[in-house]
């Protein structure tokens, strides 16, 4: 059973990889002005970000482990950082002209800029959406698709047409070049964070615990990004971003800005583990960790990835009593959210 199971999984990610690596630009003046070969462009910038984690030019990301060692169906794997973060969603005119104010200039927390990093995730987000309405048809017409694997990607499409309509709203935002929509919560570090990430999720709890959103399909989802990267000189920032109004969004945010500054670092470590595959890390820094403190985020990451029942059951976010990371929070910025 076991070895049917282990073939199954090396099957989808043959075609997973396939099916993934089409090319096409995301632009919303595309495909005007694509001049450029489609390119892969970074989520996460390696010059300046995923080069200052790295050993030997590579870093960890979390991957499936279709040979299941050690009993996990994920480990920590070495990647390149020419390869990591990267998607083949922009022509490289476009990918160089839109994201020209945060890859050359220094990164500031004000709106638009909050903005090409939200936008970036979605993309990304955007994408991996588009392939995933191919990969069930790839996956049955090589007949290895189970009723488990498909109801997991009906359950991560679900909310597609809500995101399909805000990321339609932020093109037309940069047809405009009014950013005004945007809304952000920014909490910067003293250091330059061990972990980096840009991605995408919908919140259920909030950091009290609470329930803030009844039903997952009771409303439309609100779609939120995070983008965890170096700040300024020698510091860390994430960023916390959406576009338009979103009463959950903001909940959500209502109860991390009264969480004391000390316990931030270590819940966000375990808020990234929870929601995001787009997150690299250093490996120095995860051989270090206790075993107890990996085991506690593996498991994290797998529940997310593998769980599919519907209504979400409650996960924690508060302190679990392991120290992940060492940075300490030194501001908060933000902006147009009455908090």
């Amino acid at each position: 059973m076991q070895e049917d199971l282990r073939r199954e999984l090396h099957q989808q990610r043959q075609i997973a990889t396939k099916v993934f690596g089409k090319k096409e630009c995301l632009h919303p003046a595309a495909p005007k002005f694509c001049n450029g070969n489609i390119v892969r462009a970074h989520t996460v910038q390696r010059r300046g970000a995923l080069s200052l984690i790295a050993e030997d030019g590579h870093v960890l990301t979390l991957e499936l482990n279709p040979d299941m060692a050690n009993g996990r169906l994920i480990e920590a794997q070495r990647i390149g950082i020419s390869r990591a973060s990267t998607f083949t969603g922009f022509c490289s005119t476009h990918d160089k002209q839109l994201f020209a104010p945060i890859e050359d200039h220094p990164l500031q927390l004000i709106r638009r800029h909050a903005f090409l990093l939200a936008y970036r995730s979605l993309s990304r987000e955007r994408f991996g959406k588009s392939r995933l309405t191919e990969l069930i048809p790839a996956s049955e017409a090589a007949g290895i698709t189970s009723a488990e694997f498909t109801d997991e990607m009906e359950h991560e499409l679900d909310p597609v047409k809500n995101d399909l309509a805000i990321f339609d709203e932020m093109g037309n935002a940069i047809l405009r070049n009014n950013y005004s929509g945007t809304r952000f919560y920014a909490i910067e570090f003293n250091s330059v964070p061990e972990i980096m990430c840009s991605g995408a999720t919908y919140v259920i709890y909030d950091f009290d615990g609470n329930m803030i959103r009844n039903s997952m399909r009771e409303e439309p989802f609100d779609i939120i990004t995070l983008t965890l990267l170096p700040f300024g000189n020698g510091h860390g920032v994430a960023v916390f971003a959406w576009y338009g109004r979103s009463n959950v969004n903001r909940k959500f945010i209502k109860s991390l800005h009264k969480v004391p500054k000390r316990d931030i670092p270590n819940i966000l470590v375990r808020f990234l583990f929870y929601n995001f595959e787009n997150m690299f890390f250093s490996p120095t820094w995860w051989d270090n960790l206790p075993e107890t403190a990996k085991g506690n985020l593996l498991n994290l990451f797998e529940y997310r990835a593998f769980h599919n029942t519907e209504p979400e059951p409650f996960y924690d976010l508060r302190p679990d009593g392991n120290s992940y990371v060492n940075w300490n929070v030194v501001g908060k910025r933000k902006n147009n959210l009455g908090l």
